[in-house]
């Protein structure tokens, strides 16, 4: 980390390394290709955290981000009986750690890394407590933390769902429901919890919660999509549709209608090609938007 800050272009207040040669992902390159593992690793990163300025815990920042980042969930046991990835003493030295970081734009810059260190460390109620005071973090971290959490942290996650909903900040509903939608490999057991809770969550705000909606019913239950489907039908005209709502819903066609174009289709599955196929050949549609419908119907 001593090398990046003496060579490269290290900007605080963006939260940003640039290198000459790209160094800055020779620590991520360290990290991965010398297994050391991210429990091992942590300490490292929090002394760096306390014991240097502005600029060097911008480094430590950045390469823990690319780090966290490029994670895959699939390899750790996130079963709730499972131990902790992370000693929570690690854990605890990592956030007292962040928290000395005073640049309001660099220690927003560790968003995903406290939601996925917290995870691993299966510490999800100190990290929403101590995100209480920095909602801006909050709004950023929470979108990471359900793809290691799972449903540990669901119920903080529900939570802050309704109280988005209930005061007008869409923006934070939107992030809850992100953080459902990047699960992968939802189990038939996470199905049961999650499909019904964002049927729910989109009655509360249909017009502005539908496309975050629709990235977690890709794993749901056909019967869920009804509500949905019946909202596009009333309200979904070509000469306001975006092209990226229309690919959310020729994602969300792929991956639960596929298998139905050739055999006989569910009719929630005619009724949303219906949709796509009317915004397509609508003269009022924009061409970048029509592209995007061509591209999803079969030929």
């Amino acid at each position: 980390m001593d090398k990046v800050a003496k060579i490269c272009d290290v900007q605080p207040w963006g939260a940003r390394i640039t290198c000459p040669h790209r160094e800055e992902d020779e620590l991520r390159s360290w990290f991965f290709t010398g297994r050391k593992g991210i429990a091992a690793s942590l300490d490292t990163f929090s002394a760096y955290l306390v014991n240097h300025d502005e600029n060097k815990q911008a480094v430590a920042v950045d390469a823990l981000r690319r780090i966290v980042n490029n994670l895959d969930p699939k390899s750790f046991e996130l079963a709730g009986d499972a131990p902790a990835v992370i000693d929570p003493e690690v854990w605890n030295r990592y956030l007292a750690a962040a928290q000395k970081v005073d640049n309001p734009r660099l220690f927003i810059a560790q968003d995903s890394s406290l939601a996925v260190l917290a995870a691993l460390a299966r510490q999800e109620p100190m990290v929403f407590r101590m995100l209480e005071a920095h909602p801006a973090t909050r709004l950023r971290a929470i979108p990471h933390q359900m793809r290691f959490s799972r449903l540990r942290a669901f119920d903080f996650v529900k939570k802050l769902a309704a109280a988005g909903a209930a005061a007008g900040d869409l923006a934070l509903t939107q992030a809850c429901l992100s953080s459902v939608s990047r699960m992968p490999g939802m189990t038939p057991e996470e199905q049961k919890v999650l499909c019904p809770w964002a049927a729910e969550v989109f009655q509360m705000a249909p017009a502005h919660l539908w496309t975050s909606v629709a990235k977690i019913y890709k794993t749901c239950p056909l019967e869920v999509l009804d509500p949905l489907v019946s909202h596009l039908e009333k309200e979904w005209l070509p000469e306001v549709a975006v092209a990226g709502e229309v690919a959310v819903v020729g994602d969300l066609l792929r991956a639960r209608c596929a298998p139905d174009q050739v055999l006989k289709p569910a009719p929630v599955c005619v009724r949303l090609r219906k949709l796509v196929a009317d915004i397509m050949n609508s003269s009022k549609t924009r061409p970048e938007v029509r592209k995007v419908c061509e591209g999803i119907l079969p030929k």
